[in-house]
Formats: C-alpha cells, structure tokens, sequence
C-alpha cells in the first residue's frame, strides 16, 4: 500500500478550488465515513481526516462521465467525441484503457447509464454519468492495478470548478445516443440505457436530466405529437424493453398521445409488445 499522504498533500489544494472532498479508504473506492453524502469540507475538517487518505470529489456540481469501457479505440472515440461536441473536460485515469472526464454543470443532474454491450471476454462496455450524491476517487490507489489514479494532462489541484467545461443534460443524451449508434457490431447489446427522449420537444427545458427521461417516449413531459416517422420510432422502440410493466404502459400512452387515440398508435404499441416474454398475443380490432 502507498505511504503517499494523499489528503494531506492534496485535500488542501483541492479545497481552495472549489471541489468538495471526502475520505476515501486508501486501495478501494469505498467512502471511509458513513455521513460521506452529507459533508461540506472546509480545510479545518480535512485537518481531522487521516492524512494518506484517499480523495473523493462528490458530485452534483461536478459532473463526471465515467468511460467505463474495455476497448481503447472505442475509449478514445468517446473521448474525442467529447472533446469536440461538449468541452475538454479533465481526464483522469485509472485501470486504462477505461478513463473518466470532469465537467461542471449549473443544474444538478441524477445518475445516467448508456445502453449497454457485452464484448467477446464477457466484459460489459458503457457509459455512466456520475451526478447528485455520487463520488469519485481523484487521488488514490486504484484497488485492482493497486497503482494511483493519475491525470495525463491538467488536474482539480490546477483547475477550479470555475473552470471546467459545463455540460448539460441534452449533451449526454446526445454523447449516449453517440455511443449507441457507433458500438462494435460484434457486441452484444445487454441493457437499453437512459437513452433520454427523443421525441421530446425543444421547446422544453434542456435542464431535465437524462437520468429522469429512462424512456424513449416520455409521455409525461410530451406537450404536442411531434410527427415523427415511422422508420425512427420503430428505432426508438427497438431499444427499449417491454418486460417492466411501468415502461410498457408508458410507452403505450406516448404512444396513444402521439397518434391521437388512433389505430395506428395502438398497432406500433402491440407490434413492439409481442417482445415480451410474457405478451399473451393479444391483437388489437380494427
């Protein structure tokens, strides 16, 4: 184990930046207090915390997109996707070739997760973002290469809050559909994801995060029918799941909206029911 006095060297630093940290069990990702979520750092409170200490950063304003994928190509794609399409955000590496990127936000967002793959090995490939009453480890042993996490470029310790790149929630749903649409063909979808709702309109707020828009269609948040085409719903249906009763009845009343009560409506409902295991072969009467 590291002799390295990480909150020491590091907490100080990271506390005149704006960021707000915890202790961290040295070697592990575990929180070392159990009131983590609920702690407002100050210097004279990291005083009282053990020295070699790992570091968290909790987020909320902080915003974190953790590329938790096992292909370097695949990794690298989704880094310069965000570099080009939301900012540079701060990288910081831990068992490569996964990596995760720090931005700031002004309105606090929940946990999303992309759709998910299942590669060759067996290894699970996608993206998280890490938001309201999470944290990461910034400073610190990584349990299973049992070396520190390390920032290749610039670090929280040289850059304040102030200073990173904002993201907002459309911006993910744009960085997972991204992802969605460019996974190897050879993996094998595991899990849809918060993909967010694409048949939501513009007019609404884009400060609705991800993580509250786990459907395709979003029928709570649907203002007007939005008129879109056959071949892209049936694309939106395809990667959502029809098992969970909640999600099957939501999409049947986006649905039911957007055709206007039309028959139309109900035969997109009934085609993508009939993926379910337990549909009972129930045909709709013209």
């Amino acid at each position: 184990m590291s002799n390295k006095l990480f909150m020491h060297d590091f907490g100080p630093m990271l506390i005149d930046n704006g960021y707000n940290i915890i202790p961290v069990v040295q070697g592990t990702k575990r929180p070392a207090l159990s009131n983590w979520s609920k702690i407002k750092s100050t210097p004279e409170l990291i005083e009282s915390w053990d020295a070699d200490s790992s570091i968290g950063i909790t987020t909320g304003e902080v915003v974190a997109i953790d590329v938790d994928i096992y292909d370097k190509d695949v990794t690298n794609a989704i880094v310069k996707y965000c570099d080009q399409h939301i900012g540079k955000g701060l990288r910081r590496i831990g068992k490569a070739p996964k990596g995760l990127l720090l931005f700031r936000t002004d309105t606090p967002m929940s946990k999303s997760v992309s759709p998910k793959f299942v590669d060759a090995d067996g290894n699970t490939n996608c993206v998280e973002i890490l938001g309201k009453g999470q944290q990461l480890v910034a400073y610190g042993i990584h349990p299973d290469t049992q070396q520190e996490y390390y920032w290749p470029k610039d670090c929280p310790t040289t850059v304040p809050i102030s200073d990173l790149p904002t993201i907002s929630a459309e911006q993910i749903t744009e960085l997972f559909w991204f992802f969605n649409e460019t996974a190897p063909s050879k993996w094998r979808r595991s899990s849809p994801g918060s993909l967010g709702s694409k048949l939501q309109p513009q007019s609404q707020s884009q400060s609705q995060p991800a993580a509250n828009q786990d459907n395709v269609l979003n029928f709570e948040h649907m203002k007007q029918p939005t008129g879109i085409s056959t071949k892209e719903l049936k694309r939106h249906l395809s990667l959502m799941d029809a098992e969970p009763y909640d999600e099957w009845l939501l999409v049947g009343q986006a649905l039911h909206h957007e055709f206007d009560g039309g028959y139309d409506g109900l035969t997109h409902w009934v085609d993508w029911s009939s993926n379910a295991s337990s549909w009972d072969g129930f045909q709709p009467k013209s």
